[in-house]
């Protein structure tokens, strides 16, 4: 006569079944099965049956700004260099210079880098929170002070 209705998941066998975690999975066996894992009760199967929370890192990006070609002219011209002279400072053809500052041409990572070192300018910007969470002191002994007021300070 058969006992239970479903056989053990691990030898088939049909006896009394009890939920075991081998190797990371939770399984139905019989007794003599049990020694291949771990006995767990009722409210560790709740445990272990709820999704893992994934976390999601928010990744740093660089770009390029896109006011560069401005940058670019400006800080040529603070320095008194035509395109010939800054292209040569920095290894480039002048027709690149001329491209950068008009506009039809995105400088590269690499050239924008070289071009922040000579000229003093930030070509390259990231995602990063600006600011960080300033220190602000709260008097709690002010009576005035309502919830809606401390909401506010939060925001800011």
């Amino acid at each position: 006569m058969i006992k239970n209705l479903k056989p053990c998941e691990m030898c088939g066998k049909h006896d009394s079944l009890t939920d075991t975690l081998v190797e990371g999975s939770v399984l139905s066996v019989c007794r003599k099965c049990t020694k291949f894992g771990t006995l767990i009760k009722k409210t560790d199967i709740i445990y272990l049956k709820k999704p893992k929370k994934e976390i999601k890192l928010e990744e740093v990006k660089e770009f390029i700004t896109p006011e560069y070609s401005k940058l670019i002219k400006d800080a040529r011209e603070r320095l008194k260099l035509n395109q010939e002279d800054l292209g040569k400072m920095i290894s480039e053809r002048e027709s690149i210079i001329r491209q950068l500052e008009q506009g039809h041409m995105k400088p590269t990572f690499s050239l924008a880098k070289k071009l922040e070192q000579y000229l003093k300018i930030r070509l390259i910007e990231s995602n990063e929170p600006k600011e960080k969470l300033k220190d602000v002191r709260i008097d709690f002994s002010n009576a005035a002070m309502t919830i809606g007021d401390l909401l506010k300070m939060r925001k800011k």
